[in-house]
C-alpha cells in the first residue's frame, strides 16, 4: 500500500472500521477462522462510512493489495490481523467488551 494514500481521510474510514467490525464479530462468535459474513453492498458500506462507492472500492483494493484483508462474496476475510490493526490504528480497548477475542 502506498503511504500517501493513508492521508486521505475518506479512505481512513474503512481502514479504521474494518478491524473494529471484525473484532466485534469475533467477540459475538460470528467469525469462523479468519472469515465473517458481511452481507452488505458497497453502496451500503459507503453510506455507512460516509464514503463514495469509488472510495470504498479503492480502499478495499488497497487493503487487498497489502495482503491484510479481502471482501468478496459478502465475506470479510482477514489475512494479516496485526498488520490490519496497525494500518487502521486499531486498539480494542475502547470497545469495553466483557470477553476479549484472541487475535487471528
Amino acid at each position: 500500500m502506498r503511504r500517501n494514500q493513508g492521508a486521505n481521510p475518506e479512505r481512513e474510514g474503512w481502514r479504521r472500521s474494518g478491524p473494529s467490525l471484525f473484532y466485534r464479530a469475533r467477540a459475538a462468535q460470528l467469525v469462523r477462522g479468519n472469515r465473517c459474513r458481511l452481507p452488505i453492498s458497497l453502496a451500503q458500506l459507503g453510506e455507512t462510512l460516509g464514503m463514495a462507492i469509488v472510495t470504498v472500492n479503492r480502499t478495499l483494493a488497497d487493503l487487498k493489495r497489502s495482503g491484510t484483508m479481502d471482501l468478496r462474496d459478502s465475506e470479510l476475510i482477514v489475512l494479516r490481523w496485526r498488520e490490519l490493526q496497525r494500518l487502521g490504528d486499531f486498539s480494542p480497548i475502547y470497545l469495553h467488551l466483557k470477553r476479549q477475542s484472541p487475535p487471528v
